[in-house]
Order: structure tokens, then sequence, then C-alpha cells
């Protein structure tokens, strides 16, 4: 028996942000959040004549995910229980601590959350939420899944906002005891969650509605039994007798399948979630909410330890005694006895858990408690052993036996016995040890209400979880701030606040052009305001010495979530010669009007060595960089705030950045030419940048004097490389970087896209700019109308891609399109697109061409350029072969084959004015002759060449050129025997033509030929 007094030693948290009572409470005294998100199940539950089970389950719903973080202890106390079920039953009949089979079944597999557990995962459960009240129709069997939400809404105020504020609000140090890499507030947030509690001022909740009886009337009719009637279960119910007949056990409820429906409707990943084993470990849940928040049989003492701070173990001993022996006659029997020590046990668990001693408390507590008595620990009340270090000291070295001190028990003790010390010696105006500093709590948690509510109405994209370690080193940095009294608004919670270049984050130090268009960075922010709020930007010398200047400032009001931006003249502040930036957070006396307060400066310098107890402390040494407050480049504040949060950003003058980088390519493939804008009259020169292929930039590849555009460079063959470029000054600033440019020698066009082909006698590819477009079938192969002719258009390099569709081969005929279009650019970088289609119609065929061109954003109506029609119903997609297209100045130009016997045997030429693609005229180049698709192209002095495979000459292919205003060459240029189609791109007067060679081992060749100055 004597082992219960140690729940109230160690009372207080797992570290859930708030105490179970506490988010029951909390969720009593703000029901209208529900007013607009439910109207009907708000009426049920705070309406003229609320619903008793509609606030039990939602009650319940309040302390959910804390009761899945304890499967482990409920489990076990549910084993012990079932153990002695045979000596319970032979005394008592139907009490709750007869364990049924079902209830020791379903806890022996624990519910398991694959994705993120419900304390922090508010997007899943507030799409539960919204599934539910679409989906259940009796709006008080919603209660446990809205519950659940609300307890998850309000413990994200408390981890982002009234913890770390709490600390932050005045002056408080954390010992050198404390982990880097530990949760910077785990000891505050323990403290917060034992003694807010203690300032419930009504804890009627308990009895009249979490543990109340129900009396069975007869039939289906029941009514509610008198407050404090019910121990121990959350659905006891009573005959007119006052017989107990039926308790949690027995029935089997809606709400708890609610919560399973729609977990699975809403793809919550979670192992083993039933109906029937949620209600199991709910029912080991209440013994222990009995056990740590119930009363006296009868009534009185509603709310245990936590409600009564001014006990002494004595009188918590006399409770806990009289609890067991109302209830369970415990003095009479000795097993009963033991029982009720186990659940003791269980509750220290609970509440202690691994936040602190992480010891085996169902081997010493028994033999711990006694010591404790005997050791006379005094009449203080409870709170005094957590408040002071003696407290601990005599807990630790008078009441825990010698064979149980293990050097990590020890080592534990040590790190809070140091917190403790530390706060207690050198904390000011909120000591986090003291109950006396947690009095405001509970008004400050419910001057939420209305954000709470936002957060319900909106959902995840109002308010999350946006960045739990930044909130947390908020209130450690607020912490080494002094104030002058405790007439000051709280430090707000903080999730954002950074500086930023657009939307991107920047902390190393950066240039600033002090020529040029004014250059502006913002402070981006989103806070938690607990009243009126100021926050400002600073310019300062750099090492933060000389007098600083304010350069903008913004009023906050509150409470309410605070959520933009800042904005300095960056280039302003660096001209009245300013090298370092920073922010700072203040909040308003609440009795003096106009007076505010430091609570958080992000050049924390002063601050660091205001006090031995923060520079000569490891802790403080580790995640305040030793108390300099500049980033470089690899100390990112975004991603690991803990160590290199807040911070003051490092700005330094430079020359205007140049700009319009270009590469201009040489004859001579192994050279090109670097380009660039000049934009500034201060520099002393440049330095280019280069990076081969996917390796490091070499930053000093080259350095060129001040006003020069061009550099030359070599480059080596198929290889790619970037190149930026910077201007520097003669005091060795850098100016922002240019643009960035890649070239890969030999490479005509490339693209990263996957749809790109290699088979190609038309280009499917072609880019121009930012701008990439990319010509494909969709559905090819799938005939009968389904296939289409489409294409992707990028204007950002090819990272994102919009999908047109062009055309859908002949419907309603058999249809299909002649493999792939072929797609150009004009002298504009405007895409022209050309596709054969063939189409059985009931008696003939036809064959046609048909090209379109994309302008106004967005494709033309294709209009046909060649049609033909030909006998029989059987069309063969090789009658005429996939185009070959190129565009000369303003006409277009198509080359094909037929290779239907007969009169439409040959190699074809269709020429058409692009401002009137219907008016086109065919040339037949070589008749009577079939083969493989054709390529055409121009060459740059105006040269057509055309390459042509040919079945005759066993798949010889051959090359024929003209000239301008001159005829094609007769005698044809034999390039290979057995080739495959070909395809041809030019540049300069070369012409490039790569083709398929299955007669030189099945290999990929290049020919190529040179037209300048009339020669081959």
């Amino acid at each position: 028996m004597s082992r219960l007094i140690i729940i109230i030693i160690f009372t207080g948290s797992a570290l859930f942000a708030f105490d179970p009572a506490y988010h029951i409470y909390l969720g009593s005294q703000t029901f209208d959040v529900w007013q607009d998100f439910d109207p009907d199940f708000y009426e049920q539950l705070a309406g003229p004549n609320p619903n008793t089970e509609a606030r039990r389950f939602y009650y319940i719903g309040l302390t959910l995910p804390d009761m899945f973080n304890y499967q482990d202890g409920i489990a076990n106390l549910i084993d012990k229980l079932y153990d002695l079920r045979d000596e319970i039953e032979a005394i008592f009949d139907k009490v709750p601590l007869i364990i049924q089979d079902v209830t020791k079944n379903n806890v022996q597999a624990r519910v398991i959350f694959n994705d993120p557990p419900p304390n922090y995962n508010l997007q899943k459960l507030w799409e539960m939420a919204n599934w539910t009240r679409e989906h259940q129709s009796e709006p008080c069997h919603r209660a446990l899944v809205y519950g659940t939400l609300m307890h998850v809404i309000q413990d994200l105020f408390a981890h982002q906002v009234l913890q770390p504020s709490r600390f932050g609000h005045g002056f408080a140090v954390a010992s050198d005891s404390m982990n880097a890499y530990y949760d910077p507030l785990m000891l505050v947030e323990f403290y917060h969650e034992l003694f807010t509690p203690t300032y419930i001022q009504n804890w009627d909740f308990i009895k009249d509605r979490l543990f109340r009886a129900r009396i069975w009337l007869g039939g289906d009719f029941y009514t509610d039994a008198n407050p404090g009637v019910g121990y121990f279960d959350f659905q006891p119910i009573y005959n007119l007798a006052g017989q107990r007949i039926e308790g949690w056990q027995d029935r089997n409820f809606d709400d708890v399948q609610t919560f399973v429906d729609a977990a699975n409707a809403k793809n919550y990943s979670i192992q083993n979630l039933t109906r029937e084993r949620l209600e199991a470990y709910i029912h080991g849940w209440s013994l222990m909410m009995f056990l740590l928040y119930g009363y006296r049989k009868g009534g009185g003492d509603y709310g245990g330890v936590l409600a009564h701070p001014n006990w002494t173990f004595s009188q918590i001993f006399n409770y806990y005694w009289d609890m067991g022996d109302d209830y369970f006659r415990v003095s009479q029997v000795p097993n009963l006895c033991a029982l009720f020590q186990t659940f003791g046990a269980e509750g220290l668990e609970y509440w202690f858990g691994a936040a602190l001693f992480d010891l085996g408390v169902d081997d010493i507590l028994q033999e711990w408690t006694d010591k404790i008595i005997e050791a006379y620990l005094g009449s203080h009340p409870w709170p005094w052993y957590f408040e002071n270090p003696e407290g601990i000291d005599l807990v630790y070295w008078n009441a825990i036996p010698l064979e149980y001190k293990t050097d990590s028990l020890e080592h534990l003790y040590h790190i809070v016995r140091r917190e403790i010390e530390y706060w207690s010696n050198y904390a000011s105006i909120m000591k986090p040890n003291l109950r006396t500093s947690y009095y405001r709590e509970h008004p400050d948690a419910v001057a939420f209400k209305p954000m709470i509510k936002a957060t319900l109405d909106n959902g995840y994209s109002y308010y999350d979880y946006d960045d739990w370690n930044l909130s947390r080193k908020a209130g450690l940095s607020g912490g080494i701030h002094s104030i002058p009294d405790a007439y000051y608004r709280r430090q707000p919670g903080i999730s954002k606040m950074r500086f930023q270049d657009g939307s991107t984050p920047i902390f190393a130090p950066m240039s600033i052009a002090i020529e040029g268009p004014a250059k502006y960075i913002d402070l981006n922010y989103k806070v938690v305001t607990f009243g009126p709020t100021i926050l400002e930007i600073w310019g300062k010398n750099e090492g933060g010495g000389g007098t600083p200047s304010l350069l903008n400032s913004q009023n906050l009001s509150g409470p309410q979530i605070c959520i933009g931006c800042l904005s300095i003249n960056a280039q302003s502040a660096v001209n009245q010669g300013y090298r370092e930036i920073s922010f700072v957070v203040k909040t308003k006396n609440i009795e003096i009007p106009d007076l505010y307060s430091v609570m958080l400066d992000s050049d924390y310098r002063d601050a660091y060595n205001s006090h031995f107890a923060i520079y000569n402390n490891q802790y403080y040494q580790s995640v305040f960089k030793n108390g300099d407050p500049t980033r470089t480049a690899s100390e990112n504040p975004i991603d690991n705030p803990i160590f290199w949060w807040p911070y003051v950003l490092s700005v330094y003058p430079a020359p205007a950045a140049p700009s319009n980088l270009i590469i201009i390519e040489q004859f001579d493939p192994n050279s090109i030419i670097l380009q660039w804008q000049d934009n500034s009259s201060i520099e002393a020169g440049f330095k280019i940048a280069r990076k081969v292929d996917d390796g490091e930039w070499n930053e000093n590849y080259k350095t060129v004097g001040a006003n020069t555009t061009q550099c030359p460079d070599t480059v080596s063959f198929l290889q790619k490389y970037s190149y930026k470029v910077r201007a520097y000054d003669d005091q060795g600033y850098y100016s922002d970087w240019s643009n960035i440019v890649e070239f890969t020698s030999g490479v005509l066009v490339q693209s990263d896209y996957s749809k790109m082909s290699a088979y190609n006698n038309g280009s499917k590819v072609v880019i121009h700019g930012n701008c990439v477009y990319i010509a494909f079938v969709k559905n090819k192969g799938n005939y009968g109308g389904a296939e289409k002719v489409c294409c992707l258009r990028s204007t950002d390099g090819g990272l994102t891609f919009i999908e047109n569709e062009l055309w859908t081969a002949g419907q309603p005929y058999w249809s299909g399109l002649i493999d792939y279009p072929s797609l150009t650019l004009d002298n504009n970088g405007t895409p022209h697109v050309v596709w054969g289609d063939i189409a059985n119609r009931t008696y003939d065929c036809y064959r046609k061409y048909y090209y379109s061109k994309f302008e106004e954003d967005n494709w033309t109506t294709p209009v046909s350029i060649y049609g033909r029609v030909l006998p029989g119903e059987n069309p063969d997609s090789t009658y005429l072969s996939p185009p070959s297209f190129v565009i000369k100045g303003d006409s277009g130009f198509v080359t094909f084959r037929e290779n239907f016997s007969g009169d439409y045997e040959g190699l074809n030429l269709i020429r058409f004015a692009l401002s009137n693609p219907a008016g086109r005229v065919i040339e037949t180049i070589r008749p009577g002759q079939y083969g493989f698709p054709p390529a055409i192209d121009f060459v740059q002095n105006g040269s057509a060449v055309l390459a042509y495979p040919d079945y005759e000459y066993e798949g010889e292919l051959f090359l024929i050129y003209r000239y301008v205003n001159d005829s094609w060459l007769e005698d044809p240029l034999s390039l290979a025997e057995y080739a495959g189609v070909p395809s041809i791109c030019s540049k300069y007067d070369i012409a490039y033509i790569t083709y398929h060679h299955q007669y030189n081992n099945d290999s990929v060749a290049l020919a190529t030929l040179h037209l300048g100055g009339g020669g081959e």
C-alpha cells in the first residue's frame, strides 16, 4: 500500500505537453470552438441539456494520444489483474478490476503507428474528424475522434508556444549538464506538466462526466446517477437498488468503432487497430486515470494529489489508503493490498516514465516507499521535493536502496539536481522549478481559444508543427535575456523567423551591390503572440560594435498567430556602413503604456557574455557558438536550429553582379568564348568559375581584369561544362554570381527528358533558350483512333512540362499514325510539327500529312499538306514513311517515301509557305524507288542535303544535295550498305549524318558533308 505515495513524488509528465487531466479541463473550458465546425455536436456537448456520453467520450478522446504512448504499462497492469481474477471474484462481483478474457487477449498486441502517431499527426486527425462529421449520423458518436484531434491542437500550442515562452520570460539558464542533442526544454516540459494542473480550479469533470455512473431503468432506458457514483470505470451501470451490474468491458461503443472507421477511411497506416483492442486499452486506461485523479468513495478530494498541492506525504498516504480501503477493503485482503500497490507502480511508470529516473519501479517501489516514510521526509507539501535541490537529495540519498543506485540512475540524478540548482540560483522573474511560476498557464492557454478554433476550422494549413526545434530553441534563447519585472507580455512562440532573399533563406555572409537597383532583404516570421509585440531589424557594425540603427519595425497585436515579412533596403544599410543585420523581439508592459522590453535578440553577444553561468557553460558554448551569432555556409539555422539559430546576417559591399552570361561557340569544337554584361563601375576584375560534368565548382578557374566582357576557354569533346562569373573590388569583396550557363562540346541538341528518342529521321526534341519542346505519340500501337500526336512544352529548361494533344488518329475508321511526328524550329524559335496519318474507309484508305505550329500560347488547327487515296481496305503504315521536316527562311520542307507499288512509289519533297501551308508544292525527287524514311536539312549557305536508304541496293544509304537555285545532285553519293534510317543535323556549312550501320558490326555511324565554298 505504501508504494502509492511515490506517485506523488514523481507525479509529472511523460513529456506529452499537457497533463491528461489538464487536457480535459482545458477542453471543458473551450467547448464553443466546435460551434462552427459541427453545430450539432456542439449542441450535445455544451447545449442547455448536454449529452453525458458525448462529454464522456470527448474527455476520453482528449487523453487518447497519451494512452497510445503508454500501451506497455496498460498491458502490464491488465496482465497482473488478470492473474488475480479468481481471488477478486471470490470477494467482489462486477467490479472493474475483474479482467475479462477479451480484454486480456486484446492487450497482448500493441497498436502500432506506421505513420506519425496521433500526438504529432494533426493532418491525419483533422482528416479523420472531417470524415467523421460527414459519415457518422449521430453527433454524440463523433466525440472520441473530435477529442483526440483537440488533444493534438492543445499540444501544438503547449509545445511551440506556452512552454518555450514560460522559460523565455525572464532570465533562466539551463545547466552545464544538459546534452546539446536533447530537447533543450525537456525538463521545462516536465515541470510545466507537473505544476500547471495544480491550478485547475474545478475538478468536477472527473465526477460529473468521466467516471459518472448510469442507472438502468429497465429496457433501453437509463439516467445519470448522482455525481461521485462510479469508480475505476468509464462506463459503470447500476440498477435501481444501487448494485453495479455492468461496466465498460460488457459493452461495445459506437464512438470507438467510429474512430477505427475514420482511421481506415483516411488511410492512417496503423497496425492492429480494432474496436475490441482499442476498447481493451481504454479500460486499462480508465483504471489508471481514476487512481491518478479519482476521489474517495461517496465524493471528496476530487482530482487527487494534483488538486491538493498543499498535501504532505502523510496526507497523501492517508488519501490513497482510504481509496483502497473504501473501494477494495485492502486492509483486510493482503492480495488486494499488493494489487493496489501495483496500481501505484503503473501510475508512476506512466507519469514519470523515461522522462527522468528510468528505474525499475516494479522492483523497488515498495521498499523505496518504506524507506521514505522511515526517513521522515518531513511535513513539506509535495511540490517542495521538486522545487529544491534539498528535496531531490533527500529522496535520492535517503529513500533509494543502495542496490538500486546504478551508474545511469546516479548520472540522471546529478543532471536533474544540477538543473534545479541552476534555476534556483540564477533564474529570475519566473523560475521554472517553482510551482508559483505556472499560475497563469491556464488563462494564457484559454486566451488562445480563437487560434485553437481557427486551427480546428482550417486544419494543419493554419498551424502545425512547423519547426519543433526552432520553437524550443527560441525559449532557450529568450532565457538569456533579462527583463525588468514580470509585468511584460510573454515572449511569443516562434516557429519561423529568418532572413530571406526572395523565397531563399539566407544566413551565410552575403554580398550586397552598392550600385545599381536597390537590394531588399526580408525577415520572414510566423509567431504566436500573447499581446502587443514589436519585431525590429537592426543594422550594426561588424562584431556588433558602434551605434546600431533601427532599419525597420512592425507592431503585432495579440494573442494571435502572426505571419508575414519585414523588409529592409540592404543596399542602403551597407552604404551607411553597417555590416551585420539582426532581429529583435520585444513585448509590451501590461501596466505602463508604450513600454517594451527585449525578449529575444538575434545578436546575443551581450546577453551571452552577461553572466558566467552562460559563458562558462559548456552547453551554451555548444548551442550558441561560444557567443558568436554569425554563420558560415555550413552552419545552417534552417536545418539545425538547435545549434545555429538565432543568428545575425553578415553583409558586405560589393560590385554589381555581371549578367546575361552566354557561350559563343566557335568553328573549332574544342573552343568557346564566354561573354557577359558588365554592370559595375567599381570592379577590379572578374572571377570565372567552371564545373566539369557533375564535379565540384572551381570558383577560381580564371581571373580577368576590369571592364572585360569576354573570356575564351578550351573544352573537350562530349564533356559537359558549366560556367558562372562574378565581379570583385579592390577590397576583396565579391558580387553575386551571374546566371549559370552549360555547354557540351560536340552535342547539337541535348535533353534530359525521358521521352527523347534516338530513333530520329526528324527532330523530336527542339530547344530555344529555356523553352524545350518534345513531340511524341501517346498510345502508340493502339489503333482504332487511340493514337494521339502530343507535344510537351517547358519554359524552365526542362524542369516542368505542359502537355498538349494536337491530333487523334482519324476516327471513326480503323486508323493509326505513321510512326512518329517531326518537329523543328523557325528562326524566331517557334516550333512547327508535321505528322502522318492513315485511315481505312469502306472501300479505300487515305494517307495524309498534317502541319501545325505553336503561336499565341497554343497549337494551331492542323492543316493537311498532302493526301493520297488508295484502293483497298487494309492500309499499311509502311505505304507512307514518317516525315522529315525542316524550315528554311519562311518555307517548310517535308521529305518522305511512298512505297505503294506502281504510280505511288518514290522519294518526294513537299514545299510550302509557313504563312499558307495549304498552298504546297510537291516534287518527286527519285521516282520508282522505295526504301526506309529519308532525312533532310539545310546548311548555313542555303544548300539542301538529303539522305535516303534504298531497298533496291540492299539498304544502301545514299546522299544527294543541291545548292541554292540549283538542281539535285544526279549521281548520289553512297555512304554505306545495309544502313537504317538516317538523321541529319547541320552546323555552319557542315551536315552531320548519323545512321544505323548494320553491316559494320551493327554499329551507329557518323558521316559529314562539308559544302562550304562549293566543295564536298
